[in-house]
């Protein structure tokens, strides 16, 4: 399955339908009548929507990333994705609540669980889609019966700072620590050791306190890249020696034991415009996703072609993604490998796109197994 543009999957929430505009106004009007609207227009702190049974908008004071250029009456009879910007509102069979991506939507299983009788509370992933930018919120969900007929009541809290700074700061120190913790580890041998082991411990040493220096100096570039502000000092990048430092780095790491890795890249491929270190750093995640997802004796390929308008890495290993990773794998907040873990992907997306201009994509289907592919440009636009 493409981790694109693949097939989209039946869900259990009604398809978008053509908006009735007299039936919204009437809903509106019931709610109103039902003294429900003044004290949560007027005085509730905190944004709010109530949808009707097809899960369209019948009032609100909707304020997110998406709606910049809607006013409130643009917003009713949206569905919450379109309200909010999702780069998935307007996908197949029939958009918001309907694509294979909804099945991961919080805001969609909470207002299910509404319209099934249910309070609850979940946390939602999107990709704003004018902007690219990752909006997380926090949804509340409650039914609400008025004169009979089914309401869903939701309260929304922007969550998106919150959670930027908490992956960060739990990928940052996970990754510091243990390089600290080799340093310290290497460094109490050295205490012990004989003076013939001194040489290879101090070069251990020095090693691992320049990765170190290279941990810190990434978190840095990946906040800059998030605000704005990294400069790319852009220079010719030499993809054939890209491929080969990155296949004598990792066969030689820990993620790569009984693992192999083989190269097939151009000696004389050529060179494209970006910063070396950048795109090490998106082609080396490729690289190092790949081994650690692969099982013992499986062979990862890393491979380099020249294509008319760019200069293409992709990174293939045998495994298969399952579905639930593949709709979520570019997201900030998303990680399958615990606390503290996981924005490699994301960063790769970044980098690769947001920085240096180039694109990132993914295909995984049984029996083909899982390839990532990173595109850079001959020429910068």
């Amino acid at each position: 399955m493409p981790g694109t543009d693949a097939e989209p999957l039946a869900t259990p929430f009604a398809h978008a339908a053509p908006v009735d505009r007299d039936r919204l106004h009437r809903q509106r009007t019931r709610l109103e009548a039902a003294h429900l609207l003044s004290p949560l227009l007027d005085d509730l702190p905190v944004t709010f929507a109530i949808l009707n049974a097809d899960r369209q908008i019948v009032a609100s004071n909707i304020r997110g990333k998406g709606t910049d250029r809607l006013s409130e009456e643009d917003i009713d009879g949206l569905r919450l994705g379109e309200a909010f910007g999702c780069r998935h509102a307007d996908g197949p069979p029939a958009g918001c609540g309907t694509t294979r991506f909804c099945q991961t939507c919080g805001a969609m299983r909470v207002t299910r669980a509404a319209l099934q009788g249910r309070t609850s509370m979940e946390e939602c992933r999107l990709l704003v889609k004018d902007s690219g930018d990752p909006l997380d919120l926090r949804v509340w969900g409650q039914p609400l019966d008025v004169d009979g007929e089914t309401f869903t009541l939701l309260y929304l809290a922007d969550i998106s700072h919150e959670k930027r700074r908490s992956v960060l700061e739990r990928v940052f120190f996970h990754d510091l620590l243990n390089t600290a913790g080799g340093i310290q580890g290497f460094s109490e041998l050295l205490m012990d050791a004989d003076p013939e082991e001194f040489a290879e411990l101090r070069s251990i040493i020095h090693v691992s306190a320049t990765a170190l220096v290279e941990e810190i100096q990434a978190f840095r570039q990946l906040q800059a890249a998030e605000n704005g502000s990294l400069d790319v000092d852009w220079t010719a990048v030499d993809a054939t020696r890209v491929a080969y430092d990155l296949a004598g780095l990792y066969r030689g790491h820990e993620v790569a034991t009984g693992r192999f890795l083989q190269v097939e890249c151009p000696v004389d491929i050529g060179c494209f415009p970006g910063e070396p270190v950048l795109v090490r750093r998106v082609v080396g995640n490729m690289v190092k996703n790949a081994l650690e997802a692969s099982s013992p004796g499986d062979t990862v390929h890393l491979r380099v072609r020249r294509g008319g308008d760019d200069i293409a890495f992709s990174v293939h290993n045998p495994t298969v993604m399952p579905v639930h990773v593949q709709l979520q794998v570019f997201q900030r907040s998303f990680s399958t490998k615990g606390a503290g873990r996981g924005l490699g992907c994301y960063s790769m997306k970044l980098l690769g796109e947001d920085v240096l201009g180039g694109s990132i994509s993914f295909h995984s289907e049984a029996g083909h197994g899982t390839t990532f592919t990173a595109r850079f440009p001959l020429t910068r636009s």
